[in-house]
């Protein structure tokens, strides 16, 4: 079954449906060392059983020794480490569900009538490493029933501390909708970095975003910058030629 599914998570299928047709080639499961193959629901069953506890828990000292051993200082920004905290949807489905999923209505046209049928679905609010060429995953937080984004995004950011301490990276990139006063009261109580960075929009070949000290009485520039500064001040990358 880790193998199936490592196959599956190694060639980025978006479904067991996907996985399950290509365990019918004889080929891939005599690589995985099933007798035959086996349909979605048996993945999804003996993946259900697994102790995921001891996974969770290896995240926080793997991360520790990999910028212990230096491996997260390559693509600094200006010897800078920077994390990333952001939400994303991780699946969804109109006939499987649980009881932590949330629902929502969706707009369909079937046969030519449009309907509105209850949509399962799971959403995760994560911290990472963007600056590195690998990026770990420092948390993940899950959105349960009734609750939005934000409060799990502060669920979040109120365990950071606690995991690694507040200097384990020195910028966090949000997003514009996320950098509201309970989002900055919550990051200086806890000593985070004193720079974030909202994302405005997606410029062209590159992330615009403007960078604000919490605490100061600073204003970005009005226009976009291109990179981040973690200077006092907000600076504008060179134009590019």
């Amino acid at each position: 079954m880790f193998l199936a599914a490592f196959h599956g998570f190694a060639f980025r299928r978006s479904s067991f449906q996907q996985l399950e047709a290509e365990l019918a080639q004889p080929a891939l499961q005599h690589w995985i060392g099933a007798d035959r193959a086996f349909r979605d629901d048996v993945l999804r069953y003996s993946l259900s059983g697994l102790e995921r506890g001891g996974l969770e828990r290896m995240r926080v000292p793997v991360n520790r020794t990999l910028k212990r051993n230096k491996a997260l200082d390559p693509g600094r920004l200006q010897g800078r480490l920077v994390a990333a905290r952001d939400g994303s949807e991780v699946l969804s489905s109109y006939s499987r569900c649980c009881d932590a999923c949330l629902e929502r209505r969706v707009l369909v046209r079937k046969a030519g009538v449009k309907v509105e049928p209850l949509q399962y679905y799971h959403r995760a609010v994560g911290c990472q490493i963007v600056s590195s060429p690998g990026k770990p995953f420092l948390a993940i937080e899950w959105l349960q029933p009734g609750e939005g984004e934000d409060t799990a995004a502060l669920r979040l950011l109120e365990k950071l501390p606690g995991l690694y301490g507040s200097r384990f990276f020195d910028i966090l990139l949000l997003d514009a909708l996320a950098t509201g006063t309970p989002t900055l009261r919550l990051i200086g109580t806890t000593r985070r970095p004193s720079f974030f960075a909202r994302r405005l929009r997606s410029g062209t070949g590159a992330q615009t975003g403007r960078a604000q000290r919490v605490g100061s009485r600073h204003q970005p520039e009005a226009e976009p910058a291109r990179f981040v500064s973690v200077r006092h001040s907000a600076i504008r990358a060179p134009p590019r030629r």
